[in-house]
């Protein structure tokens, strides 16, 4: 509750302090937009963005990693600090290790825009046209989904429970055999979910 990050356009980073109740802006030395964020505790937040942009915050200050891209970067989770996922456009998809960012074969040229896993053999990422990925420990591999809108958010409480959220109000839930689709109610777009 003491410690909040908030990332967007031009750079921007926000931090919440839960004591003094207030907002405060935090130098990141960039002008790049910020898509997402993911840490594991106060010494290990990570930031990703345009132009294969990486930020690390180290518990003292942001400082810029090397990414090996400059492709857009629009999603990021990890199990831990060594084992962190990126994802962006062109099927991009980077792995942290601890010490190096390093491409990994996505199989694919489409967007990917969200990415999430409950473990390090069940990591998912969703994107262009409906695509999702399962990386299973040793390889990404393309799914079978019911739908093709844009999908940008997903998110699981395990890995027989996991939802993609897009274009057109689409809701997809997967229950560790297959992807199917739950009416939303809405018509509108859906970019982020979590529980």
């Amino acid at each position: 509750p003491d410690q909040i990050w908030a990332v967007g356009d031009a750079g921007t980073i926000l931090l919440w302090d839960g004591k003094a109740k207030a907002w405060s802006i935090q130098a990141s030395n960039v002008s790049d937009h910020l898509r997402a964020l993911w840490g594991s505790d106060g010494s290990n937040v990570f930031a990703v963005g345009t132009g294969g942009r990486i930020l690390r915050f180290d518990g003292k200050s942001w400082a810029a990693m090397t990414s090996g891209t400059t492709r857009d970067l629009w999603g990021i989770w990890g199990t831990d600090p060594k084992n962190i996922y990126a994802v962006g456009e062109e099927g991009t998809v980077l792995r942290f290790d601890g010490t190096k960012w390093s491409a990994q074969n996505s199989g694919t040229t489409r967007w990917l825009a969200g990415v999430w896993g409950a473990d390090e053999n069940n990591v998912y990422a969703v994107g262009e046209a409906g695509i999702i990925l399962r990386f299973d420990g040793n390889r990404w591999a393309s799914m079978p989904t019911p739908s093709s809108p844009w999908l940008s958010g997903v998110w699981g409480s395990s890995a027989s429970n996991v939802f993609a959220v897009g274009d057109n109000g689409t809701i997809l839930r997967y229950d560790g055999n297959r992807w199917s689709s739950i009416a939303s109610g809405v018509t509108t777009s859906l970019y982020a979910i979590w529980g």
